[in-house]
């Protein structure tokens, strides 16, 4: 992982996971501590309450160095498209010079090494759903990134 101190917005979603956002929330907060990141807020798009959905994250990250979810799946609606959905995301942060860190994949996209593994886990991911997975049209919608 990074030795940089970032700072970081948590992104919390229940959707798809059975670890509710109190136990995201503090699972962030033990990584920031322990890496010695400094956590600047949460965005919890399903909490009940008004809040930052992924869009309004994306575009606040100038105020950022980063996003911090506990996992891929939270970026992700549905299963099945999680690599139309993470590819141009992850593409746009690096891109942008922006750091994404997920915790239980242990991924983070500020080194070269960081890159490297995550484009290598979506190329994996590629190659165990294209047997299952339709191809990525080239209309698939990616203005939300």
């Amino acid at each position: 992982m990074l030795h940089k101190k970032l700072r970081l917005i948590g992104y919390l979603r229940t959707g798809g996971t059975n670890l509710g956002i109190e136990a995201q929330k503090q699972k962030i907060e033990e990584f920031c501590h322990e890496h010695q990141h400094t956590l600047c807020g949460f965005s919890a798009v399903d909490e009940g309450e008004p809040a930052l959905g992924l869009a309004e994250v994306l575009q606040a990250l100038h105020d950022f160095d980063g996003i911090i979810a506990t996992d891929l799946n939270r970026f992700v609606k549905h299963h099945e498209d999680r690599l139309a959905d993470l590819r141009p995301l992850i593409t746009k942060m690096m891109h942008q010079g922006k750091v994404l860190i997920t915790i239980n994949e242990q991924l983070e996209t500020q080194t070269a090494k960081g890159q490297f593994v995550t484009l290598q886990l979506l190329d994996e991911w590629s190659d165990r759903e294209s047997i299952v997975m339709p191809p990525i049209h080239e209309h698939a919608d990616i203005s939300n990134y």
